[in-house]
This record gives structure tokens, sequence and C-alpha cells, in this order.
């Protein structure tokens, strides 16, 4: 009899409401939690809690949890994004922190340690960051540390432990501290993931113990970031990598940069004949940096500006000043002048090459754009050149890229801008992470990885 050539019933989708919680966690709005935190409010040790409570989100993607925690401190510590959220208002969402890693990757995997540092670095936060490897913190440090800061509101501990390791389903995950009870040793893990299991008290020993699990993503342990906020100001943010320089999405990145990276690289590793004036140094540099841009596909966008506004208009005039002091001290740097004069030399055909890996982000504001679009090819240019992350060779031995090192940060001292030396810092920890990923993986990035941070 032949078969029912009918269409099958699919089976139902797979779906979960809420998790119960493991035996080693103690729900926050349990009677023991409540119990919990009455105690540990009287011990002082909730200060931390009242300004992560009145920022704390649920995480917009299952794999969001570095980003949405992120959001949760920037905006506890009343940091400034500088940028429009919606409507008039300034205020820091995920869909803002896109500096390190696109945020389409982020959706599918998320960010390992390395990577949420990098975008801290880049939102205004100083970090103080320890990975859990053998003998660098013992559980009696690591309690006293959480006894401090659970006593401040002027600095939060975020965690990136193992969810294994503490009887939950997932896999690595990123959460802020947002309390601790001396007598019975708890920590209150404020969960961002509160579609799966919700805020909850777990032993300090257990969770510090999760930490030291190692991330497959990375090869080491997981561990812990004490993060307050940048003494020094910080305005908006104008350079940036683009989205082909992303080390982890093959749709997204270009064969041309690892061909890119590595030339340069030997460039710089070569060691110089003789000893090198500031001025044929910064001009070796950028004719060799154009040197090498030129030799790439023109169609490709290496760097552009994260002004992703309608208008300066939206600025808060204090960041317009701060981004138009930023363009006028990259303008007093030799490498700038080296450039201009290097790229005025260029035949037309070079220069377009080099005008199609540099541009500007934002639309046309009708002329309206000062001191925006005053931007030229030749600012993005210095601007990299200056933020490379140099690596010196081995011990005594001097390189191109040693010396490059050094004149660029007397350069720094040299214009005595902080809004510059931020900015240059920010991009030069985008370019180590691309980096070490090409000194480890020469051939470019494998397969992209589908695995949720949850």
């Amino acid at each position: 009899m032949a078969a029912s050539s009918g269409n099958r019933a699919l089976p139902p989708m797979k779906h979960f409401y809420r998790k119960v919680l493991p035996s080693s966690c103690i729900s926050f709005s349990s009677e023991d939690g409540k119990k919990f935190f009455k105690a540990a409010i009287v011990e002082g040790s909730m200060e931390c809690y009242f300004k992560l409570a009145a920022q704390f989100r649920t995480q917009d993607e299952p794999a969001f949890c570095g980003l949405s925690t992120m959001v949760m401190v920037l905006n506890a510590l009343d940091i400034d994004p500088g940028r429009i959220w919606k409507g008039v208002w300034r205020w820091y969402h995920e869909n803002m922190l896109d500096c390190c890693v696109p945020l389409e990757i982020v959706q599918q995997q998320g960010i390992n340690f390395d990577q949420f540092l990098c975008v801290a670095s880049c939102n205004s936060l100083k970090v103080d960051a320890t990975r859990m490897q053998e003998g660098v913190m013992t559980v009696e440090e690591f309690r006293e540390l959480i006894r401090n800061y659970t006593k401040r509101d002027d600095a939060f501990v975020v965690l990136s432990y193992s969810r294994p390791a503490l009887g939950q389903s997932g896999e690595g995950h990123f959460s802020p501290v947002g309390g601790y009870h001396p007598g019975n040793d708890l920590v209150l893990i404020l969960d961002t993931a509160r579609f799966k299991y919700p805020p909850h008290w777990v032993r300090l020993e257990l969770i510090y113990e999760a930490m030291k699990e190692i991330d497959q993503d990375t090869g080491k342990p997981r561990g812990l970031m004490v993060m307050t906020r940048r003494k020094e100001s910080h305005p908006l943010l104008l350079f940036r990598l683009s989205n082909n320089m992303s080390l982890t999405a093959p749709s997204l990145f270009h064969p041309a940069l690892p061909e890119f990276m590595l030339k340069w690289k030997t460039r710089t590793d070569k060691i110089p004949e003789q000893t090198l004036t500031i001025d044929a140094l910064a001009e070796g540099a950028a004719r060799e940096m154009m040197q090498t841009l030129t030799e790439i596909r023109d169609s490709l966008t290496i760097m552009t500006t994260q002004l992703d506004i309608t208008c300066p208009q939206d600025v808060a005039e204090e960041h317009e000043c701060l981004i138009q002091h930023l363009i006028l001290a990259l303008q007093q740097t030799v490498i700038f002048e080296k450039v201009l004069d290097i790229f005025k030399s260029l035949p037309k055909d070079k220069k377009e090459t080099l005008e199609n890996l540099f541009e500007p982000s934002w639309p046309s504001c009708n002329g309206k754009c000062q001191p925006f679009n005053r931007l030229k090819c030749e600012h993005f240019i210095a601007f990299f050149i200056l933020s490379w992350p140099y690596k010196a060779g081995a011990a005594g031995e001097t390189t191109l890229a040693h010396l490059y090192d050094q004149m660029f940060e007397k350069e720094l001292q040299r214009i005595s801008v902080d809004v510059l030396r931020n900015e240059v810092q920010s991009l030069k920890d985008q370019l180590n992470v691309l980096r070490q990923y090409y000194e480890s993986n020469p051939k470019g990035p494998g397969p992209c990885c589908k695995k949720k941070r949850v």
C-alpha cells in the first residue's frame, strides 16, 4: 500500500517561560531572600544596590547579558553618552555599544571578557579587571573586594562566570553584583536575563569557583571587573573602526584586511639602519601607511566617524566644543602635517582610493555641520597611524614599530590634550584586539560561532 502523500504536521516549537532556580541559588523575592536583603542593609552592604536597581533592565536579546550589564553600570554612574538615544534624550542603550564588535554579531554570540573591556574603555569607564587564573586572587581577597565595593555607590563589580558551575542552564554570563550578606556569605546577582532567572543570592565561594571556569572562546578563565567613572572629561568619540573590521563575521569581513594588517606589521618590524629624527620618522610612517593602504581595494571603508546623529545641532555644546578641540589638537601633530603634505603630492587615482577608505558617517545637514564637515581623509589617516598598537621587537632590539610608538607617545604628551589622548587610547584598544587576533589567526577568521551567552 502506498504511503500517504499528505503534509506532515510540524512538531511544536520548543519554548520556555522562565526556569526554576537551582538549589544553589536563593530567589531575591523569596522569604529568605527578603530576610537577607533586610539584614544586608543593616550591615551597610547594599549601598551599591540602589543605583543599580534604579537602572535594572531585562536584556533586549538573549545574548546581550554583557551589553545590558554595561548599560546598567553606565547609567548608574550618570555617564552622559553624548549621543541621542531617542527624541531629545541622551541615554545609554544596548544599541549604542557597537564600537568593538558589531551588534549583529553580539546578538548571535555575545561578547567575551576582552571585548567587554574594549567596549567599556570606549564609553568613559575605568575598569580594573581580574581574570581568575590560579593564584591571582584568593577567595579571601575576593570576599574583601565584595565587602568593600558593596558599601559604595560610585563603583560597581561585574562578574563574568560559568552558569553550569551554579547549576544553571546556559554557558558564560555577565552580571553586576547588587549586594552582600556577610553573615551567610552570600552575593546578590542582578541577573539581566530576567526572562530566565530572577535576581538571586548565591554563596560567595560558589561564584568564586564559577569565575575560574575556562571560556572556550578564549581559552582563558573568566573573572571580574571593578567599574568606575573616568575622572577626566571624555567626549563623544569621533573616530571608530568600521564594521568591515569585524573579527567574527565572515559576511562583514573584507578579504583585503588580513593582508593589510600583516603587511603593515611586516614593514614596522624592520630594524632602522640609522637614528632618525621625529620629522623623518613621522614622514616615513605616513608614507608607508598610505602606500600600504593604496594597495588594498578602494571599495573598503576602514575607519569612519561615530557621529551617528542627524546634525551637530543635536549635540550638547560641551561635546561640540570638545570635538572641535580634538580636531584642532590632531592638526597640531607632526604626523598630521606629514600626512597632509604627502596626500597633496599623490596622483588623483591614489587620492580617490584613500578617500574611499575613510569616510564620515553623518548625513548632509545643509552645510551646518561645522566643525564636523571639516574632517577630511587626512584626519582619518593621521589618527589611524597615531592610534596603531605598535609592538616592540625582542628584548634589546629596536624596531621601527618601537620608534613609532615612542614618537607618538611624545606627540601626545607635547599636545597635552586629554580629549585627544582618550580618543587615541580608545581606538588603540580596539586595534589591539584586532592585531592580537591576526597574530594568532594569520589566515583570517573561522566560521562564526553561534554560541549564545545567556
